[in-house]
């Protein structure tokens, strides 16, 4: 789904609204966060966000993350989705979103949600590069089956034979597998989740990092880094970025400052229905769906 450029202005000033109420909260508590992935380049190299971005990246130490959601109450314009409190959520992390708005990002996974906040917990992991990976290589096969036990019920047959023509067998075999039985498999799969998250206390490593993030081993970087904050503009907010942001954004990135080549100016969310004027039920999209394609 292609968005228009009134579009996209209405949905980067939606954005703008939820990190306000974000930082709010935080600031009110004082918990800790920092700007991180694509809104720590837009910090530095745009001074707002990035153009063809949609949406806000953020870490928070771990206990400052569950003091978060415990802290957190819904109210008439945002909600913070967690893997806890909704059952067809798909992430491991969680998102602060704008209830007046409508995301669908895939009909493989019925969950809605609205113009949102990715919030990522920032953990303690091993100093030991291959006890990171095995880690990390654990985490990330749990989250793929997290996705799995999120969706419908109902076997979906037609991406299990996909699987299968693809030779991606272990995939099929989860899709089948985790098909059945979905509440009490996906009660566990967050347990094991959440467990090796915490395995490692953040107050105690000398490398922490966001087991949620797609960047792998440059996901993991010394906790030194993040011992204090910077204060820097984005839009119109003063917003948190780690002190030694220099050398955060340049091990994932590279050259963070380059622009890239005009073809990958792109998002990386699909989007499978988005309107930014009302919240719109699961079923009124699933049936409406010929139409609204």
């Amino acid at each position: 789904m292609v968005l228009t450029q009134e579009q996209k202005e209405k949905h980067k000033n939606i954005l703008i609204h939820v990190f306000k109420e974000f930082i709010s909260i935080c600031e009110k508590h004082n918990l800790a966060y920092f700007c991180c992935g694509g809104t720590a380049i837009g910090v530095v190299r745009h001074q707002g966000i990035i153009p063809w971005d949609d949406d806000i990246d953020i870490l928070m130490p771990r206990d400052d993350y569950e003091k978060f959601i415990a802290i957190y109450k819904d109210n008439e314009n945002f909600e913070l989705i967690t893997p806890e409190n909704n059952n067809n959520y798909y992430l491991p992390f969680i998102k602060l979103c704008d209830k007046k708005t409508t995301i669908l990002e895939t009909f493989d996974n019925l969950c809605i949600i609205g113009a949102f906040v990715d919030i990522f917990p920032l953990d303690g992991v091993p100093s030991d590069k291959a006890k990171r990976q095995e880690l990390m290589h654990n985490f990330k096969v749990n989250s793929n089956i997290l996705a799995i036990v999120s969706k419908p019920s109902k076997v979906n047959i037609k991406n299990f034979i996909n699987r299968l023509f693809k030779f991606q067998l272990r995939t099929a075999y989860f899709e089948l597998f985790y098909s059945f039985d979905k509440k009490n498999k996906r009660e566990k799969i967050l347990k094991k989740l959440n467990d090796a998250a915490k395995l490692h206390s953040f107050q105690q490593a000398e490398i922490v990092g966001n087991l949620c993030g797609m960047y792998g081993e440059r996901e993991f970087i010394p906790k030194e880094w993040f011992k204090t904050y910077t204060s820097l503009k984005f839009e119109n907010l003063d917003v948190r970025m780690p002190s030694e942001y220099h050398k955060y954004l340049k091990q994932i990135y590279g050259d963070y400052m380059m622009l890239p080549p005009v073809d990958k100016r792109i998002s990386h969310h699909n989007l499978a229905y988005f309107n930014l004027d009302k919240r719109i039920d699961i079923d009124t999209i699933v049936n409406n769906y010929d139409k609204i394609k």
